[in-house]
């Protein structure tokens, strides 16, 4: 199994976009040339595709560009309560769904302040669309041979761990598929990726 996800920060729209070209490219609808040679992948693999993991946000994000978070309240603005309990400087909405995961939570990059942009949330798995995903690839992890997010920041192939120096226990393998997107990409497009975790 082959899970693609993109749209996690909902302000970075060529996420799902690139997400639905792969789609397009593994059924070639409106290219047979690609479908053709896509064939032996869907053949050996199921693919599961979410172009859109954020799909509230990135509507949100329709009319408030830079929007990036979920859009389910959070908060209150710096944790500030009235004496009945009600947020004192306003509600905050929305986390950061890509800091929501419990491998890193809270380590790196990521803020406890609802309102900031790269809140991570009260919890890991708080937020619906995490948690779907999480419950659904560890019910397939027997099956599952490769996982990618893609995010729109920079030409970077991103591996585990970025939060801290210790290698993955996968990191070999993660580098040579690293390797090997960067050299594929820069031979079709003439295009640097660098990749690291």
């Amino acid at each position: 199994m082959i899970y693609l996800d993109g749209g996690i920060h909902s302000r970075e729209w060529i996420s799902p976009a690139t997400v639905m070209y792969l789609i397009e490219g593994l059924v070639g609808q409106k290219e047979q040339v690609k479908s053709t040679q896509t064939a032996a992948l869907r053949e050996t693999f199921q693919f599961i595709v979410i172009p859109v993991v954020n799909p509230d946000g990135y509507v949100y994000s329709q009319v408030y560009r830079m929007w990036r978070k979920t859009r389910k309240p959070s908060g209150c603005k710096y944790n500030l309560r009235d004496c009945k309990g009600d947020c004192l400087l306003g509600v905050c909405y929305g986390v950061d769904a890509n800091r929501n995961w419990d491998i890193d939570y809270g380590v790196k990059g990521a803020s406890s302040e609802p309102c900031d942009s790269a809140f991570m949330g009260s919890e890991p798995f708080d937020q619906d669309c995490v948690m779907i995903i999480r419950d659904f690839l560890l019910s397939q992890s027997k099956k599952l041979v490769l996982s990618i997010a893609y995010h729109s920041y920079s030409q970077l192939f991103l591996y585990p761990w970025g939060y801290t120096k210790d290698p993955s226990p996968h990191l070999m393998h993660h580098m040579k598929v690293g390797n090997a997107f960067s050299h594929a990409v820069l031979a079709r497009h003439g295009v640097q990726y660098k990749h690291h975790p």
